[in-house]
């Protein structure tokens, strides 16, 4: 899961960097791209704005349709009434609903709370995320 600043500094480039990873990953096991709806309401509002926008709204939607992104339903985090996310208990809350593949990773580019480690959840930035050994994860 990406917090919305990182998702901000995405091109197509990186989306397309992220979904290899995500499919290289998912040799071993279960990986997908957990993207807020929020966000996703926001991408396609961009994707009506700009032709980078629309480009990489067709791309997240192709790899939607091949299982590496998924869309969370609409709940609490998504509230317009929110100023943004509670990531730390989003992530929390699948782990539990997802507890066969439940290695979750936040990506941001700030600085993260050493929270998100106490409750398992893996916190990188885009580009450790990209150098990220898959055989690392193995063990996990």
């Amino acid at each position: 899961m990406f917090d919305r600043a990182g998702l901000e500094h995405l091109n197509l480039c990186n989306i397309k960097k992220t979904s290899e990873v995500l499919q290289e990953l998912s040799k071993t096991g279960k990986w997908k791209w957990m993207l807020h709806y929020r966000d996703s309401r926001w991408l396609k509002e961009n994707a009506r704005l700009s032709l980078e926008g629309k480009e990489k709204q067709n791309y997240l939607n192709c790899c939607q349709e091949a299982g590496i992104l998924e869309v969370l339903p609409y709940h609490e985090c998504d509230l317009m009434s929110r100023d943004g996310p509670d990531y730390l208990a989003c992530l929390v809350r699948l782990q539990v609903q997802n507890i066969s593949a439940r290695y979750p990773v936040f990506i941001t580019d700030t600085t993260a709370e050493n929270a998100f480690g106490k409750k398992g959840i893996l916190t990188m930035t885009f580009d450790s995320f990209l150098t990220y050994s898959p055989s690392l994860t193995r063990t996990a």
